[in-house]
């Protein structure tokens, strides 16, 4: 039987009374979290919808028993990630298998990623106060001195907002500036960053905040090429919990069964819920 329970070490942790803190609690899934997951396409974002669930599932971060959604919104991607994984590795156990398609044109095959959870997302990372940062950035006029911090999930939800793929990722990078200065020195507004500085500002963020975007690969077992699959939490669980009717067919069943209460079913802890389910397939089956 799986813990209901774990223990995640963050690299840039939340701010609270006082002092940075770095270690959080989940729990695991009930069927009120699995109703959030799949209803959210279409209501909210992933981004909206992530500070909504690891809100509900994470029962402390350092010193707070109270976790909000604004703690939640205030933590960087890396850390959101990381206790979206965690939250994958609870449900689902340490091992995954993703599918992923070989880019090369003209292959296209279809292959299954072996993902161990515990080699990405278990252990202590390594802890960082530095949230915010400076960089000296290299135009033709002369050298640019930026200061910015990590983009975190308000900055995300904000983001996400924007139907324009291109203007979401620049106003992600831009609403992390905190000030710029041209080569003479001469401070410049975050709106008017040179398009040119994104990129680099946007490998920033993935160095100082690794866990942001975590992949894998394997060689294409048709051609060779290897095939790199990211892992993303939010779309883990979703996808994996969007089976048959999922957590709806699951309340029809077991009210049908025992003859409870929609409040009571999605109460229950995944694991319990999915026992019930096979007693009743049992009892079904036994005529």
């Amino acid at each position: 039987m799986m813990s209901d329970r774990a223990t995640i070490f963050l690299s840039h942790g939340l701010r609270a009374a006082g002092v940075r803190a770095f270690d959080a609690e989940l729990r695991g899934l009930t069927g009120h979290e699995e109703a959030l997951i799949s209803e959210c396409p279409g209501r909210l974002t992933p981004a909206e919808c992530t500070t909504a669930l690891l809100a509900a599932v994470t029962t402390r971060i350092g010193p707070v028993g109270q976790v909000t959604p604004e703690m939640v919104a205030e933590l960087v991607i890396g850390d959101r990630e990381r206790l979206l994984l965690n939250l994958c590795r609870l449900t689902f156990g340490p091992q995954l298998d993703l599918v992923a398609t070989c880019p090369r044109e003209g292959c296209g095959a279809v292959a299954e990623v072996p993902v161990s959870l515990d080699d990405i997302v278990a252990g202590r990372p390594d802890a960082s106060r530095d949230i915010e940062q400076e960089i000296r950035l290299v135009a033709p006029a002369g050298q640019w001195r930026v200061r910015f911090r990590l983009p975190s999930g308000r900055d995300q939800e904000r983001a996400a907002r924007l139907h324009d793929r291109a203007a979401a990722a620049r106003a992600l990078v831009v609403d992390c500036v905190l000030e710029i200065a041209d080569p003479s020195g001469t401070p410049v507004s975050p709106a008017d960053l040179p398009a040119a500085f994104e990129i680099p500002l946007s490998d920033a963020f993935h160095h100082l905040d690794p866990s942001a975007e975590t992949t894998t690969g394997i060689a294409c077992p048709s051609c060779g090429v290897e095939i790199q699959a990211m892992l993303d939490g939010f779309t883990i669980l979703h996808s994996s919990l969007a089976r048959s009717s999922g957590i709806f067919g699951d309340v029809f069943r077991m009210a049908r069964s025992y003859h409870w209460s929609e409040a009571e079913i999605l109460a229950l802890p995944r694991e319990r819920r999915m026992r019930y389910l096979e007693v009743a397939a049992e009892m079904e089956a036994a005529g």
